[in-house]
Parts: structure tokens; sequence; C-alpha cells
């Protein structure tokens, strides 16, 4: 298969959420790319001996999050110093390999590129028309003078969006939707120094829940003005993946491969488990039909308790 065709798979996988059933997770951080799943349950408790239904053995390490479709589950792995790249196909109930495809790449192309309407830049946020990609609106504010970094992606609360940048102790900025051209002036509403992110959050009733790379923290944050309602260590370490919302709870998965469960509670923070894998993990969970699926350095897991 060439590289274009692999491409144009990868391309409509991001239509999917249109044609798909409910229960599937068929593209980064969930049906509609904000982390939140459309079902009400999802496995509370797991370790390597309990409520793993399946597990499949992957080639390496690597950063990508499965997404599951139509009885399949999807995954990409890099080789060869991110020379060859390969999409392996699984069967969701079995864990069966179904069959890969690999695309050589002689030379490795930069990464973080976007097509979202949203867009957190290297400097600023920006607003592009989804039908002809012409800027609309942009918000400066996530420059950085050490270096100009950013990994999450923006969130959004009924017209408020915050953008975060990836540095130590970056900016992270609080805006308003709509505007034309340069609406620093008029929507930008907070501008805070905070820590650095990796993974982006995501937004219950007006507040972000965030977890934080380097202190491995989590966050929750007010939209509206900045403000931190609370700041709490996980044990599990510092976590490069985003946060899920599942079954009304949050899951957010560490580099040493725990993911901590807690309550989206704005008052306090509520740890409701620590689930190890014992295998690092730099990956988001996709949440599907009441089952989880995991990918760590070197196993895709699936995770269901009934």
């Amino acid at each position: 298969m060439n590289r274009r065709r692999l491409f144009r798979i990868a391309a409509l996988a991001g239509l999917l959420p249109l044609a798909l059933p409910a229960e599937d997770w068929p593209q980064f951080r969930g049906p509609t790319g904000n982390g939140v799943a459309q079902e009400g349950e999802a496995p509370l408790h797991w370790g390597p001996a309990q409520n793993v239904r399946w597990t499949a053995t992957l080639p390496g390490p690597g950063n990508s999050s499965p997404i599951v479709s139509h009885g399949r589950v999807f995954i990409t792995c890099a080789e060869d110093a991110g020379k060859k790249r390969k999409l392996y196909c699984f069967d969701r109930r079995t864990g069966k390999e179904l069959w890969v495809r690999t695309v050589e790449f002689p030379i490795v192309e930069p990464t973080h590129k976007s097509n979202e309407i949203l867009c957190s830049m290297l400097t600023r946020l920006v607003a592009c028309d989804p039908k002809t990609g012409a800027l609309l609106w942009f918000c400066e504010g996530l420059a950085e003078e050490k270096a100009d970094l950013v990994y999450p992606s923006p969130v959004v609360s009924d017209g408020i969006g915050v953008a975060f940048s990836g540095w130590v102790n970056g900016p992270t900025i609080g805006f308003k939707l709509g505007g034309t051209g340069d609406v620093t002036a008029s929507n930008r509403l907070w501008l805070e120094k905070q820590t650095q992110r990796n993974g982006s959050g995501v937004v219950v009733d007006g507040h972000v829940f965030i977890v934080n790379a380097g202190p491995g923290t989590a966050q929750c944050m007010e939209c509206q003005t900045g403000k931190i309602r609370w700041t709490e260590r996980l044990d599990g370490g510092e976590s490069w993946g985003s946060v899920v919302l599942a079954a009304g709870r949050l899951y957010v998965t560490s580099r040493r491969g725990v993911t901590s469960v807690f309550r989206p509670d704005p008052e306090k923070f509520e740890l409701l488990a620590m689930n190890d894998l014992g295998e690092p993990s730099n990956a988001t969970p996709a949440v599907s039909n009441g089952q989880i699926f995991l990918r760590t350095d070197a196993h895709l897991f699936c995770i269901a308790e009934h």
C-alpha cells in the first residue's frame, strides 16, 4: 500500500464519527475530539491480572493512542527511527491481529501538524474557516521568551476557550470565541504563567480538568477566570497522555502506565482508583462500549469488568 493511500485511510478516519454508533471511539480523544465518552459505563479497577480481556503484542514504544471502529481497534507504530510506519488492525473481541500495513518514510517528517478549526499555534490561538481554511481571527498570548512550544489542544465551554502552551511556566490564556482579525484586546480574558502540560484537558461545567507533565499533578481550573480551584499530586507520576471523561469519572494514564481515576469535582480532588499495568505508556485511553483500550510501550490492552 503506498503512502498516499494510507494517508487517505487516516483522513477518512476523521470523518467516521458522522456514521459510527455511539460506542465507537473513532478518533483521538473520542467521537467529538474533546475527550468525552458518549456512554455511561467504563471499568474502574484493573491490573495485569485483573479485568484484562486480552492483550496484543506491539513491536515497540509509541506515543499514538488507539481508536475503535466497527468492531476493530487500530493503532500506529514506528520502527527504524521513524523511517518505517505501520498501521495495525485488531479484532476488538479477541485481540487477534487482522492485518498490518507498512509505509516507508526515507526522510522523517516534522510532526504536530494540524487542520483543526480552532488551533493553538506556537505563539497564538487561531480560528479558521472549516470550508476554505481562511484565517478568521486570532488571539495572541502563547509566545514564551525561552521557547515557543505547544502540546495540548484548546478546550471550549459555553463560548469561552482556554489554550495552553507546552513550556515550563509558560502562558495559558482564556478567551471569548468569535470576532474578526486580531481579537487579543477584545476577547482575551486572562493570561497566567502555569506549569508544563503535554496532554489535553476535559471541560466539565465550566471547569478544565487537566494533568500536568513534569510535576505529575492534577488540576481544576475555572475557564472564565483562569483561577486554579485545586492542585493535587498523582502518585502514578508524570503524564503525557490526555484526560478522558467516561461514566462520570476522569481517567488519565501516566508514563509509568498507572491510570488514575478521579471525580470531576471543582470543590475537591477525590481519587477513585489507581490502576497499574506495570508497563510504561505515553498514550491516552480509548473508551468504547463499556471497555477501555490502552496502549503501553509493549502491548495493546483491552480492559473490561464484565
